[in-house]
């Protein structure tokens, strides 16, 4: 709890995965994907529940052997591969009958590199800011894949600029920085989540994650990229956190 708000953790965690399979259940760091965001939020002194939401019995069943709550099956017509986030997200504020004023901290799998601290911060950054934001999502700087350093094709697959007149070089000191939603957490009050149908509105403040902890699993190449960061985790907290 914070300001006197209850704080709800929600993990997304259905079957039938398709780039990965049975990816939310596969070993990664020695424990199932899924108990990454669910040993997070618990490490998160302001959660009041942890909430996992799957259409899999198998799935509910890891969930609670790691104290996560599955108070209900999600329905499949939730649990399709083009179902939205906010569809899970609305049905259990619904049927747990959730207060306007709760928090929902919404933690993925596929971002298994999110810490407690990391949701700490951003709740703590969100209800600070309550005056001019709504909501808090992770977001990542975007160095390489700068839009500057971007270009389209023409219909003869000649390279075009994508936000410049010509190729002249430029210096990444001297362009701004620009951010990409990463995926690490996303923070928003019941309220505010009905009322935008999501964590992204005009009031949505961005919490800045490392490069490592912006890694999202949705491929074999990004699972074999994170076995690799895991096997070096302590470097990467030690040294790479800012």
């Amino acid at each position: 709890m914070i300001s006197n708000r209850q704080v709800i953790g929600i993990v997304p965690a259905r079957s039938g995965s398709k780039g990965v399979p049975n990816k939310n259940i596969k070993i990664l760091g020695g424990i199932p994907l899924m108990a990454h965001p669910i040993l997070a939020l618990k490490g998160c002194s302001y959660i009041d529940k942890i909430i996992v939401s799957t259409n899999c019995q198998e799935y509910a069943d890891i969930a609670m052997n790691f104290n996560a709550e599955v108070p209900f099956l999600r329905p499949a017509e939730l649990a399709r591969d083009n179902s939205p986030s906010f569809g899970l997200i609305e049905h259990i504020i619904k049927s747990l009958k959730l207060k306007m004023q709760t928090y929902i901290i919404f933690a993925e799998p596929t971002s298994p590199f999110t810490e407690s601290i990391d949701f700490e911060k951003a709740l703590v950054y969100l209800d600070c800011s309550r005056k001019i934001a709504d909501s808090i999502v992770g977001v990542s700087k975007s160095v390489a894949n700068h839009p500057y350093f971007c270009s389209s094709k023409n219909k003869d697959g000649i390279l075009i600029p994508f936000l410049k007149e010509n190729f002249d070089s430029i210096r990444r000191q001297d362009i701004s920085e620009v951010y990409f939603y990463d995926g690490s957490l996303y923070i928003s009050d019941v309220k505010s989540l009905l009322d935008n149908k999501g964590f992204h509105c005009k009031r949505t403040l961005g919490f800045v994650s490392p490069r490592w902890k912006s890694i999202e699993i949705d491929d074999e190449f990004d699972w074999l990229l994170a076995e690799l960061l895991f096997e070096k985790i302590d470097i990467l907290k030690r040294d790479y956190n800012d």
